[in-house]
C-alpha cells in the first residue's frame, strides 16, 4: 500500500470537541465529547502512522514534501503540514536539513507501536512548519549585533574558549537577573539562573532535576505540540489538562489525574489562545503547588512583548521562588535562531538542577551568549524591545480593525495586547481545513488550525501570526480569510 492509499482508505478517528459557545461558557464535560468526524489532518496522520506501524512504509522512507503530496490528495498544505509535525513530534518520521522527510529509522515495521509512544525524538523539526510565533526580522539591529558579536571574536575569544562556563555565561546570568528585576519584580541571584538551548531543554532538564520516570506533568490543552512533546521525551506521564479563558484550572487537572508533581502553564499569555490565567485560578494553582509539595513551570516566554496592559504579576514572584521554576528566552524579541532560553529555579534545587545539568549537558555556544550579554548591558535590548512593542501593536490594531467589519457572529477574534499572534474562533460547522485552502498560495501568512495545537479537546478555529507581517499585507488576507468564512457558514 503507497502513501496516498494508507491515507485515503483509512476510517475517521473521533476527537474530543469543543464548540465555539464552549468559549463563552466553558465546561470539564466538554473533555469527553466526541466529534461526529475527525479533521483531515487527522486522518491523513493516522494513515501514514498505520502505515508506518505495519511496515508498509519501511524505515528510511522519503515522503512526498508538503506542496506535493497536498497537491496530490487534493488538501490544503497547511493539513499536510500538520499531520507531518504530528508525525515528527511523535518520532514516526525524521526531519533531514536540505533533505526532506524520511521515515524514522527507529519506529517502522514490527517495532512499531499501534499507538502513538510517549517517547519523541528531542529537538525534531518539521520539514516546514507554518509558525505563528515569528518576529519582524527586517527590524532586528543586525548592523549592532554584528559588531558585538565581531568584538567578542576579536578581543575575547580565546578566554570563552579556554574558559568553561557551567549553567551558562555569568555574566548574562547576572545580566538577566538585573533584567528580571527590573521588568518583572523577580528576585533572584545569577546561581539560580540556568541558560539553555530552546525550551525542549528547559523541560528536559526541569524532568531530570526534579522528576522520575513515569511521574505525572499536567499540561495545558491546548498548547505548543513541540512543547507537549518535550515532555514525553523525558518519559514522564503527560496528561493534557483543557484550558479556557479563565486559563488552567488546577481543580480540573485534579479530577482528571490526581497526584501529579508538575504543572507546565502559560498564565500570563496562555498559547496559543492568548488569553491571561485569571487571579482565582493563579492563587488556586499557587495553593496546589504548597500544600502538595508539587512543582509549576511558569512559561513566561512572551510576557516581553506586552505593550499595553499591565501584565499581573508572575506566578514566580507571588511564590517567592520557592515551588515554581519561571522560564524566559530571547527568541521571539530577537530572532528563533538565537536559541538562548533560561529557568530560574528555587534556591532549594540549585544543587539537582546543577547535578542534572552536568549529566546531560544542555549548553549553549558561549559566543552567542557573549554577545547577548554586550547586547543587554549597552542598551541596544532595551532600544529594540520599545521599538518591537510599538511595531507589534500597530500591527495587532490592523488586524483587528481589517477583521471587526468583516465579521459576524461565526466568528470571534481573540486578541490581547501582547505577543505575536491572535486567534480566530469559528462557530457552526464551519470546515477550517477549507478555510485554510483560501492560504494555500499565501506564502507570507502564517496560520495554523487551532485544533493542531490540540491533544483532546478541539477547538475550532485558526491562530494567525502578524508579528512578520506587514500591516497592508494583513488586511487584503483577512478579508480573505473572513470571505472564506461567511462562503461557509
Amino acid at each position: 500500500m503507497n502513501l496516498l492509499d494508507a491515507a485515503a482508505c483509512l476510517p475517521a478517528e473521533t476527537a474530543g470537541s469543543v464548540t465555539f459557545n464552549d468559549w463563552l461558557a466553558p465546561a470539564p464535560a466538554a473533555v469527553s465529547a466526541l466529534a461526529p468526524e475527525s479533521p483531515l489532518y487527522r486522518q491523513l496522520y493516522a494513515g501514514i502512522r498505520r502505515a508506518i506501524s505495519d511496515g508498509q512504509m519501511a524505515a528510511g522512507t522519503r515522503l512526498p514534501s508538503t506542496r506535493i503530496l497536498a497537491q496530490q490528495l487534493g488538501v490544503s498544505r497547511n493539513t499536510v503540514m500538520a499531520a507531518y509535525d504530528q508525525l515528527l513530534a511523535e518520532g514516526y518520521l525524521d526531519a533531514r536539513t536540505g533533505r526532506g522527510t524520511y521515515v524514522s529509522t527507529v519506529m517502522s515495521g514490527s517495532t512499531a507501536p499501534k499507538k502513538p509512544p510517549r517517547i519523541a525524538r528531542q529537538g525534531v523539526v518539521p520539514e516546514r512548519l507554518p509558525e505563528v510565533g515569528v518576529p519582524a526580522l527586517e527590524c532586528f539591529p543586525v548592523k549592532s549585533w554584528t559588531r558585538l558579536v565581531t568584538r567578542r571574536v576579536k578581543c575575547s575569544m580565546a578566554e570563552l574558549m579556554s574558559n568553561a562556563h557551567p549553567t551558562g555565561y555569568r555574566p548574562l546570568r547576572e545580566a538577566i537577573a538585573v533584567q528580571l528585576g527590573m521588568t518583572r519584580g523577580l528576585s533572584c541571584r545569577a546561581e539560580q539562573i540556568f541558560v539553555l538551548p530552546g525550551f525542549d531543554a528547559v523541560a528536559h532538564l526541569v524532568s531530570r532535576a526534579l522528576l522520575g520516570a513515569g511521574d505525572k506533568v499536567w499540561i495545558e490543552d491546548p498548547c505548543s505540540p513541540l512543547a507537549r512533546a518535550a515532555f514525553a521525551n523525558s518519559m514522564v506521564s503527560v496528561v493534557n489538562v483543557p484550558v479556557n479563558r479563565d486559563g488552567f484550572d488546577v481543580n480540573l487537572a485534579r479530577q482528571i489525574a490526581p497526584g501529579a508533581r508538575l504543572a507546565c502553564v502559560t498564565p500570563e499569555r496562555q498559547f496559543p489562545l492568548g488569553t491571561q490565567m485569571s487571579p482565582a485560578r493563579r492563587n488556586a494553582l499557587l495553593a496546589w503547588a504548597r500544600n502538595e509539595q508539587g512543582w509549576i513551570l511558569e512559561d513566561d516566554r512572551a510576557s516581553e512583548l506586552n505593550w499595553a496592559a499591565a501584565p499581573l504579576s508572575t506566578l514566580a514572584r507571588a511564590d517567592g521562588v520557592r515551588r515554581v521554576l519561571y522560564a524566559g528566552s530571547f527568541d521571539r524579541v530577537m530572532y528563533p535562531a538565537l536559541r538562548i532560553c533560561y529557568v530560574v529555579v528555587p534556591e532549594s534545587a540549585v544543587a539537582a538542577f546543577t547535578l542534572a545539568w552536568a549529566d546531560s549537558m544542555l549548553h549553549c555556544p558561549v559566543l552567542e551568549q557573549a554577545a547577548l550579554t554586550d547586547f543587554i548591558t549597552g542598551g541596544h535590548f532595551a532600544l529594540h524591545l520599545r521599538r518591537m512593542r510599538a511595531l507589534y501593536a500597530d500591527r495587532s490594531n490592523a488586524l483587528s480593525n481589517a477583521m471587526a467589519p468583516e465579521i459576524d457572529t461565526g466568528v470571534r477574534l481573540i486578541s490581547t495586547e501582547g505577543g505575536l499572534f491572535s486567534t480566530a474562533l469559528f462557530s457552526g460547522a464551519l470546515d477550517r481545513d477549507v478555510v485554510l485552502d483560501a492560504f494555500t498560495a499565501e506564502e507570507a501568512l502564517h496560520v495554523r488550525p487551532l485544533s493542531s495545537f490540540c491533544a483532546h479537546s478541539q477547538w475550532n478555529g485558526v491562530v494567525v501570526g502578524f508579528g512578520a507581517i506587514e500591516k497592508g499585507n494583513l488586511r487584503a488576507m483577512i478579508r480573505r480569510l473572513t470571505a472564506s468564512v461567511r462562503s461557509l457558514s
